[in-house]
């Protein structure tokens, strides 16, 4: 799936619901709870947009796109391995520890192609690093993260 501007504009605008409730946290002194659903259309166009900007050091993914599904998200894309495209499926869903959401990764899928178990842990750790709360600094905690008809519902609380 190519990056669709509409779909971005979209992401950002409904990011732009969270950092009104921080501001209004900001404001009145008082927690502000928020609930914000994204479509598959944006949280792709949104990350292929995001994945464009990271360092050349870093793995890189071609073709990304973001599938909803009961209990998590797969993420599809190509990258290169010593010169030869890799397709790739990181299977991830979120959970919560101590009051605090993130996507933890349960499988990577490579197809027919074996990837050596260290390639395979690198993968990990970045994937890992990137969407991670801490790499994130999200202005809020989220407090949940639902798959509804297809969509990505972030619950968060923003405290003042």
């Amino acid at each position: 799936m190519a990056i669709s501007p509409a779909a971005v504009k979209s992401f950002d605008q409904k990011a732009g619901t969270l950092q009104q409730a921080v501001d209004a946290a900001k404001q009145t002194g008082t927690a502000q709870a928020v609930s914000v659903t994204f479509t598959e259309a944006e949280l792709t166009s949104k990350a292929a947009e995001a994945l464009r900007q990271l360092p050349d050091s870093l793995i890189k993914a071609d073709n990304l796109e973001l599938h909803l599904v009961d209990n998590g998200v797969v993420a599809t894309s190509t990258i290169d391995v010593a010169g030869v495209p890799v397709s790739i499926a990181v299977v991830a869903e979120p959970l919560t520890i101590d009051g605090t959401t993130t996507f933890v990764i349960k499988d990577v899928q490579t197809g027919a192609i074996a990837l050596p178990d260290g390639l395979r842990a690198q993968i990990d750790v970045q994937l890992q690093q990137q969407i991670s709360p801490a790499t994130l600094n999200l202005p809020f905690d989220v407090t949940g993260l639902q798959i509804e008809n297809g969509q990505l519902v972030l619950q968060a609380t923003v405290n003042p």
